[in-house]
């Protein structure tokens, strides 16, 4: 079930039964208002006056919110800015815009990971050019920051990345893509299984999923893109005489070829072109890939390390259990007898995060891993607000009863993630003991 296919007309209705919808202009000034506030003192402020604009209706807002113009012209095309990743951490981004870029126009997004930036092949400076007809195009300027084995502090960047990008610039949160070549390849890899939620699809040249023990680990971090379609662009290695490749392009043909019979024993959406080593790619073979959507899907799968990387759809860990695994060293010693391969995928599997849930009509089902705590955030059409709602953690019941969506929540959500199109209007926390809780 795809829950964003209801309309906010439909869900308006429900809502708030028999209310007025309030004059259009009012509500979207009153909006403007308090997203270009720079004092959360001031916003709260603002709070009535949205409210009276709307009437009271929390579909009004969410409506009025997906058609808010807050962007300006922008003078030049192409433009480099530095993005606050946390940590101390900062990060460059160079944006180059569609020619004639519009501001009332939502555009899709290509985030591009390189292995050198600024430095691009032939293939990829000709098919960058090519995306100005479409796409807002935004390159990573330090993509080292991801990485199984990047530091904690960078852990959360992706998500800085596309919160700075959408303040600036109209885009579209459901056509969000990344791309990497080479070692960038490698990035754009590691992005999609630890934020795969926020991507629509993911296109990986010459690169590999790099992680500790890839034998068992492949195929737990895989199940995270089984929402998020990625297409695999390799080189195939010739046989002796005509070995062409050499090190680390023979290791990423090597790895990708595991990486996608292990995909397709598992059904998940990943795609593949081998070349031979004297061909060159085509932007063809996943043209599929940048025109598809992200969906908020009813149920999720995410297996990650850090608490940073720890959101999946309508789900978050609030806090992971210590000691949480930074060390960028494992090592896995079998006893004699044992099957290796077992006790190190239930090693691996005992260090790591996990959340799982599932939205069946009203019952929410919902399962974790070294969570102490974990948030659900559920967007407007989630399930029926004007009937009960059953959730489960775990196995056993922690609430029962209606969910009522508040104009609060949807404004802190839109403003917290600069996300507008589907922002969360009911948010809950589940701790270890007691009953699940709105905030």
């Amino acid at each position: 079930m795809d829950f964003r296919t209801v309309t906010f007309a439909t869900l308006a209705a429900a809502a708030l039964a028999g209310s007025a919808w309030a004059d259009d202009e009012p509500l979207r000034k009153s909006l403007r208002a308090y997203f270009t506030a720079e004092d959360p003192g001031e916003r709260k402020a603002l709070e009535a006056g949205i409210h009276g604009a709307a009437a009271g209706s929390v579909g009004a807002v969410l409506e009025a919110l997906s058609e808010l113009q807050l962007w300006s012209a922008v003078a030049e095309e192409v433009e480099t800015f530095a993005v606050d990743v946390g940590g101390g951490l900062r990060t460059d981004l160079r944006v180059t815009l569609p020619r004639g870029y519009d501001p009332a126009v939502r555009y899709p997004l290509v985030l591009v990971l390189s292995d050198s930036p600024g430095r691009h092949d032939a293939f990829d400076g000709d098919w960058f050019d090519s995306l100005r007809a479409e796409f807002v195009v935004a390159e990573v300027r330090g993509g080292a920051c991801l990485g199984f084995n990047a530091p904690r502090q960078s852990a959360d960047a992706p998500r800085a990345w596309l919160r700075a990008l959408r303040r600036r610039y109209h885009l579209d949160s459901d056509r969000v893509y990344a791309y990497g070549s080479g070692v960038g390849g490698d990035a754009a890899f590691a992005m999609a299984v630890s934020h795969g939620d926020t991507l629509a699809g993911v296109v990986v040249r010459e690169g590999t999923l790099i992680v500790p023990v890839p034998r068992e680990m492949h195929p737990i971090l895989l199940e995270n893109l089984r929402g998020t379609p990625l297409h695999l662009v390799w080189t195939r290695p010739e046989l002796p005489p005509k070995t062409l490749l050499r090190g680390r392009a023979v290791r990423v043909a090597i790895m990708n070829q595991w990486i996608t019979e292990t995909a397709e024993r598992a059904s998940l959406p990943i795609t593949r072109s081998v070349l031979p080593a004297t061909a060159i790619a085509t932007p063809d073979a996943w043209d599929q890939v940048l025109r598809s959507r992200r969906r908020a899907a009813s149920s999720v799968l995410h297996w990650f390390r850090y608490p940073e990387q720890g959101r999946a759809g309508f789900l978050r860990v609030d806090r992971l259990a210590e000691p949480v695994w930074e060390g960028d060293q494992l090592e896995i010693l079998t006893a004699p007898g044992k099957d290796r391969s077992e006790f190190a995928t239930r090693t691996l599997r005992a260090k790591l995060g996990y959340l799982s849930g599932r939205i069946d009509g009203q019952s929410v089902d919902i399962e974790s891993a070294r969570c102490d705590s974990v948030g659900i955030e559920l967007e407007w059409g989630a399930v029926n607000f004007t009937n009960a709602v059953h959730i489960r953690y775990n196995g056993k019941r922690r609430f029962e009863g209606k969910l009522s969506p508040t104009m609060e929540t949807v404004l802190l959500s839109a403003e917290e993630n600069w996300e507008f199109q589907h922002p969360a209007c009911v948010r809950l926390h589940i701790g270890r003991r007691g009953p699940a809780r709105t905030y």
